[in-house]
């Protein structure tokens, strides 16, 4: 008998004389730990890659999570290796793909280089932004439609011709009380960015731009502020400050290297159009980002910027190009400036990419190492494509009834509950209301009546036994009864729920007409699954393989920050 398998047998049963021992004495981050062939997995590499996988996809990191992780990584390097050997021209659609990821991937280098390598928080500015943080500022506000008034009004204040008083009654909000009184504002170092002149004098006065128009803001009062910002935060504040300048300023300077125009009236409409919208059903309409905002066919063409060389934007342009940005990047584009600044991040994008290569970012062993690893990754689509997914046969009916016969267990809904739970202030009305709950007086009527009154203490909702994130689950599916009704401790505020279980289903058997589409999916993947590992024990063989699981457990396991 091989003595290495029945080691790991023993080793994931944690049963190995000395493991535990071993286990306090962490490895070098360069022990390696995996070998195919020219490829080696080394323990610090182990952990990134552990905790770069996707958490539903991560195994659990005791010893038999970690060996069940180190397999995957042999089939995954044994795999990526026969698609990069393969040879095969990538068709159309993987070939677009790639050469997106590969502008992407240019586009964060050229950020790195031109605008986070510059950004540096120095001392003087750490102080400057602490003495700033101590004091609360309380500011006051006119509107204008133009930057002559704004001004003239400014000056005959700083003059002493004219009271802020007499100001706001000609050139106020009519109606608006406070006299544009904007209350307390926490400086911030994006300040700058937000068009707030915090460093005014008090009585001192300024006009920002502020989405078309022009804003007369003055200082009226300040005071200490009692909330006191970490230093570690504080000079993550500034630099992310600075980031967004210096941002900035490349985007200006690319801006005016191809001389991009705007149509003003086409920029306004479309904000317009933003700023109404509110979320509606899909109509089939070119939607903007969650807001469904509707453009009619006739407004597709309506062309919102001009550069350099005949480059134009449409409506339809935009939306497209603005629906294919990461939706965490999305900015709001409410207000001209706004989408001003979305329209350059559409036409602007390509140039970035250009620009990369003007300075030779395509050689950075950063950008060559991700995209070839994005390659290896479309061209292992391709392999399990045509050696897995597109072999595995069409699923008849009597397929998927022999699967439901053989898994009848698999198919059954899962227990779910349907609880009333009321907030409680003290539990003198804790009692109070458990008492009525216990006297028949319906849940439901008790959340009407405070409906009626105006406020609102509790829901009835209803919660299945694997739902995530929800108290009390221990309680209502294992200790209450229907009709029970239970007071919870106070939590570490004082707050006290009242709960009652008003019905308990404990789950049912699914037939097999109502199991159908599941069972599709179940013999589908059951298929691809004994083709897939056919696949890899092929090309194993190929291959000399190195593990180390006798080392797993040794290796430092920290979650990254």
């Amino acid at each position: 008998m091989n003595p290495r398998p029945l080691a790991l047998i023993f080793l994931l049963l944690g049963s190995v004389p000395g493991a535990a021992a071993a286990a306090d004495s962490l490895l070098p981050d360069s022990t390696v730990i995996i070998r195919v062939g020219p490829k080696v997995i080394r323990a610090d590499e182990f952990a990134r890659l552990y905790w770069g996988a996707w958490p539903e996809d991560r195994p659990g990191t005791d010893s038999l999570g970690r060996a069940h992780f180190m397999s995957r990584l042999v089939d995954k390097e044994v795999l990526g290796d026969v698609a990069r050997k393969s040879g095969k021209p990538l068709t159309f659609e993987p070939r677009v793909e790639l050469r997106q990821y590969t502008d992407q991937v240019l586009s964060s280098a050229l950020f790195q280089r031109l605008v986070l390598d510059s950004v540096a928080v120095t001392d003087a500015e750490m102080a400057q932004a602490k003495r700033r943080a101590r004091v609360l500022h309380r500011f006051r506000e006119i509107d204008f439609a133009d930057r002559k008034t704004a001004d003239g009004v400014r000056s005959d204040l700083e003059r002493k011709r004219l009271g802020w008083s007499d100001a706001w009654k000609q050139h106020g909000r009519k109606g608006a009380a406070g006299e544009g009184d904007l209350g307390w504002h926490r400086w911030r170092p994006d300040a700058v960015t937000d068009q707030v002149p915090y460093d005014l004098a008090v009585g001192g006065t300024a006009v920002r731009p502020d989405s078309g128009a022009w804003r007369l803001v003055q200082k009226t009062e300040e005071k200490p502020d009692p909330v006191m910002i970490s230093d570690l935060v504080l000079r993550r504040m500034v630099r992310q400050a600075e980031t967004e300048a210096r941002t900035s300023q490349v985007v200006d300077g690319m801006r005016r290297k191809i001389h991009i125009t705007y149509d003003s009236t086409n920029v306004a409409w479309a904000a317009a159009l933003y700023a109404a919208a509110t979320p509606q059903s899909d109509g089939g309409a070119v939607t903007i980002d969650q807001s469904h905002v509707e453009i009619e066919p006739r407004d597709t063409d309506r062309i919102l910027a001009r550069w350099d060389g005949g480059g134009v934007l449409t409506m339809e342009e935009f939306v497209r190009g603005y629906q294919a940005m990461t939706p965490v990047l999305r900015r709001p584009i409410d207000t001209p400036e706004r989408f001003r600044s979305a329209v350059d991040a559409v036409v602007i994008e390509p140039y970035y990419t250009k620009k990369a290569q003007e300075m030779g970012l395509e050689r950075d062993p950063w950008v060559t190492r991700l995209v070839e690893k994005r390659e290896e990754g479309v061209r292992f689509d391709v392999l399990y494509k045509d050696s897995v997914s597109s072999r595995v046969a069409f699923i008849t009916t009597a397929d998927r009834r022999a699967w439901y016969a053989d898994h009848t267990s698999d198919y059954i809904t899962q227990p779910k509950v349907l609880f009333a739970a009321i907030a409680a202030k003290g539990r003198p009305e804790a009692d109070s209301l458990a008492a009525r709950l216990r006297a028949g007086v319906k849940a439901e009527a008790i959340l009407r009546e405070d409906s009626l009154a105006g406020r609102r203490r509790g829901s009835i909702r209803e919660m299945g036994q694997g739902d995530e994130g929800v108290a009390w689950r221990k309680l209502l599916f294992e200790e209450m009864r229907p009709g029970q009704v239970h007071i919870t401790e106070p939590d570490a505020k004082g707050a006290i729920a009242v709960l009652q279980l008003i019905a308990f289903d404990p789950g049912r058997q699914l037939t097999v007409e109502e199991a159908d589409a599941d069972l599709e999916d179940a013999v589908r993947a059951y298929r691809e699954e004994v083709l897939f590992k056919a696949l890899i024990g092929r090309h194993k063989k190929n291959y000399a393989i190195e593990t180390h699981p006798e080392r797993i457990m040794r290796i430092k396991f920290e979650e990254p920050s």
